[in-house]
This record gives structure tokens, C-alpha cells and sequence, in this order.
């Protein structure tokens, strides 16, 4: 399986990736470190990064800033 884990240099994303790894495929991406560089809070560099890694089979987000609140108060 190819396992996306954007975070995947921070604390919680390490200890993914190692434990994934075992039996998976791994694409590391951060906004700072990573095979791949995102920024999670430019929907245009979301867009261009799928592009770029597309297919894979799952996704791992262990970054942040993220959103508190109800799910339909989201924005892109």
C-alpha cells in the first residue's frame, strides 16, 4: 500500500512512518521537510501536491494548524 503522512518529520509523523514502513510505502511530505513540500493552509499547494504524488492508497495528516469546531464551519 502508498502511505501518505504529510508530518511525517515531526513527532508523531516519525513514529508513523517507521511503523508503516515496515510493510508499506511511504511518501513523506512537511511544509519544511519531506520528500515533497506542502502548505497545508494554501489550498493551491494541496492541489499541486495530490497532483503530484497521486495514486496512493491512504493519507496520514499529523500536521497542523488545523480547525476546532463543527465539520460544516470548515473552509478549504
Amino acid at each position: 500500500m502508498k502511505i501518505v503522512i504529510v508530518g511525517a518529520e515531526g513527532t508523531m509523523g516519525k513514529h508513523l512512518t517507521k511503523v508503516f514502513g515496515k510493510e508499506h510505502e511511504i511518501i513523506k511530505a512537511g511544509s519544511n521537510r519531506g520528500e515533497y513540500l506542502v502548505d497545508i493552509a494554501d489550498s493551491d499547494s494541496v492541489e499541486n501536491f495530490f497532483k503530484k504524488i497521486a495514486p496512493f492508497d491512504a493519507l496520514i495528516l499529523t500536521a497542523g494548524p488545523t480547525h476546532v469546531g463543527p465539520w460544516n464551519n470548515m473552509t478549504p
